[in-house]
């Protein structure tokens, strides 16, 4: 049934309530006025002069009650501000509810100006040159008349040089209706739409850099309300759109994301070892043996000797027992070499970490009972080492050519030694800065170590008759690192200029 009635009241007989709303306006009954608007709205509901006619009147109505909003305060110095505050449902409840002000939009053809007369003639004529239709507030005060001249201009520029010249600023009811008030902080107040904007704010961001981004927006554009919610990684903004359009294009540029570094790290280990040996192996000890029998004993003959030399060719009962020679000629040589490569993007200024190995776990204390002991002993203690290659690099990028890096390589095995139970682990690490260009490969660290060692056995007699061996130990560590740029840092990345105009008299946001 009000489906009914409202179809039967929209038969476009709305305008002598709009005519009456208008003379009840101009005497100041502005609740008789805004009860006109309205019915002539509900009698012609896709009218958008008589939306903003009512819009006006309501805001007028507020005015004459005097109503005070909070003085703003400027914000306390660095070193005495507060964490920002946390956003609250009923600001997420807004956000969901609230849809975004529409902006004018006029065409897209270039026009020449050259006018005289007062400002409701000038925005009725420039403005109509570009399909938007113009309302005036009610308490619109006609500047004097004067001459307005402008060739070849766009939409944005033609409004924005109307507005400087009429002392005006103009809302948007609707893309094509344009709201007229004179500009002073009092109607900028009242007429001009307010905006909540959540903003997600990138993940590699930490929510402190987020939070001084934010207060940086904050002390610029003077804003009425801000909030952060670190657990969403959201952040609220809320002013007047004039304000909050260019705060979002400042946030959006101070929030850009960092440069992007691959560095590329390579570790070359080698190792050598080999082993001669050659010469004569002749006994160094030789028992002397009594073939006899003392007291009716057995004679003891030690082992592993057949042969004696007997004294007096055998005239007696002591013998020097004999083992044979032996000539040998022996080599052996092994090498070991090892590649570990390693790619890592990151962040500018952040660090980046990678472990290629496992973790094994070694004992450091233990409790031992007697033998035979029957008790309960409490679980040794582990601790777990990581095995393998550990690097860690921080990149700080200068300038598209160049890059710091700060290198932490540590490289751990076991040795196949134990001391009392316990591995031995092997250890190589390296802790560097260096300063480089990307695209640059460069030797970072680099271990080169030689072992000889000779060992002579036997006899003193001269060098060949003697059991001999030579070993050596090459082994060479080499660590490499090369730099590359992934994306260029915000320093050398060109920023649009953001016009906001003046604190006072903030620029129309236009499309």
């Amino acid at each position: 049934m009000l489906l009914a009635a409202a179809l039967c009241l929209g038969a476009g007989a709305g305008g002598n309530a709009f005519k009456q709303g208008r003379q009840a306006e101009a005497k100041g009954r502005f609740p008789d006025a805004y009860l006109l608007y309205a019915e002539a709205l509900a009698r012609e509901p896709g009218n958008l002069r008589y939306r903003a006619h009512l819009l006006a009147v309501q805001r007028r109505g507020l005015e004459n009650l005097e109503i005070q909003l909070p003085a703003r305060t400027a914000p306390p110095p660095a070193a005495q501000q507060e964490p920002l505050p946390p956003i609250e449902a009923e600001d997420f409840s807004e956000v969901r509810r609230l849809q975004p002000p529409p902006s004018l939009r006029g065409t897209a053809n270039l026009h020449d100006f050259d006018l005289t007369g007062g400002g409701r003639e000038l925005f009725e004529e420039v403005l109509g040159a570009y399909g938007v239709q113009v309302v005036f507030d009610s308490d619109y005060q006609d500047p004097p008349p004067q001459r307005f001249r402008l060739s070849q201009a766009g939409f944005a520029e033609a409004v924005l040089a109307l507005e400087a010249v009429t002392n005006s600023f103009t809302v948007a009811i609707h893309e094509s209706i344009a709201l007229v008030a004179r500009d002073n902080a009092q109607k900028r107040t009242q007429i001009e739409p307010y905006m909540s904007v959540l903003i997600p704010f990138p993940e590699p961001l930490t929510p402190i850099e987020v939070q001084e981004g934010v207060r940086a927006v904050q002390t610029t554009f003077d804003m009425t309300k801000v909030g952060i919610d670190n657990a969403r990684r959201l952040v609220l903004f809320r002013d007047r759109v004039s304000r909050l359009k260019p705060a979002l294009d400042l946030f959006h540029q101070l929030m850009s994301h960092r440069a992007q570094v691959d560095v590329e790290i390579e570790i070359l280990s080698y190792d050598e070892r080999s082993a001669i040996g050659y010469g004569l192996r002749l006994p160094t000890s030789f028992p002397i043996v009594h073939f006899g029998r003392v007291w009716n004993s057995t004679p003891q003959i030690p082992s592993g000797f057949a042969n004696f030399i007997a004294f007096g060719a055998g005239r007696t009962l002591f013998g020097i027992g004999l083992t044979g020679a032996q000539m040998f000629a022996d080599m052996t040589r092994s090498s070991a070499r090892s590649l570990q490569r390693a790619h890592m993007r990151g962040l500018d200024s952040q660090p980046l970490s990678i472990h290629l190995g496992e973790r094994y776990p070694v004992i450091t204390s233990a409790f031992i009972g007697a033998p035979g002991e029957q008790s309960t002993l409490p679980f040794p203690a582990i601790q777990f080492e990581e095995l393998g290659l550990v690097v860690k690099v921080t990149p700080r990028i200068h300038n598209p050519d160049e890059v710091s890096l700060q290198i932490e390589v540590e490289l751990k095995a076991l040795s196949g030694e134990a001391a009392n139970g316990i591995p031995v682990i092997a250890n190589r690490s390296l802790a560097s800065t260096v300063r480089m260009r990307f695209d640059e490969l460069a030797v970072i660290a680099g271990l080169s170590a030689r072992r000889d060692s000779r060992s002579t056995s036997g006899l003193p007699l001269p060098f060949p008759l003697r059991a001999n061996t030579i070993e050596k130990e090459d082994s060479q560590f080499l660590v490499t690192l090369r730099p590359r740029l992934v994306s260029l840092p915000p320093t050398e990345t060109a920023t649009p200029p953001i016009r906001s105009g003046s604190e006072s008299r903030p620029l129309t946001p236009l499309e």
